[in-house]
């Protein structure tokens, strides 16, 4: 079975029903393993909450749709260790995005996402 690590750039496409948002829910709906990350729960939330939109049900559906894996002292070290070699050759590339990626690298999964910032990474599939 395939892992898949869903970006939030994918999630707010995706709850947003636009065209990406279609291919993403093709994508959950094919019997793949479908993961995210507190981090981008919390990412997915604040963009609900800055619009004025009530978040939870957009939690509910990640918790219904996703396994949540845990932040813990290795994701956080591969992280920063992501974090600080994607920055030398790409000026925006995040914390948060190294984060991810490095989720996706401990369970041996592909990323999900609409962010640019993951070109390049073989993880990454781009929609």
């Amino acid at each position: 079975m395939n892992k898949i690590v869903v970006d939030s750039s994918a999630w707010i496409e995706y709850f947003a029903g636009r065209e990406k948002g279609k291919k993403i829910r093709d994508i959950i709906t094919e019997g793949t393993s479908i993961f995210v990350t507190g981090l981008i729960v919390a990412e997915v939330s604040t963009k609900f909450l800055k619009n004025s939109m009530p978040a939870e049900d957009a939690i509910s559906a990640m918790k219904s749709l996703a396994t949540l894996l845990p932040f813990d002292f290795q994701l956080g070290h591969d992280a920063a260790q992501i974090y600080v070699h994607e920055r030398k050759t790409k000026s925006k590339f995040g914390l948060a995005d190294a984060h991810v990626l490095a989720a996706a690298r401990i369970i041996q999964a592909k990323v999900i996402t609409c962010d640019s910032d993951f070109r390049g990474l073989k993880e990454a599939t781009i929609l």
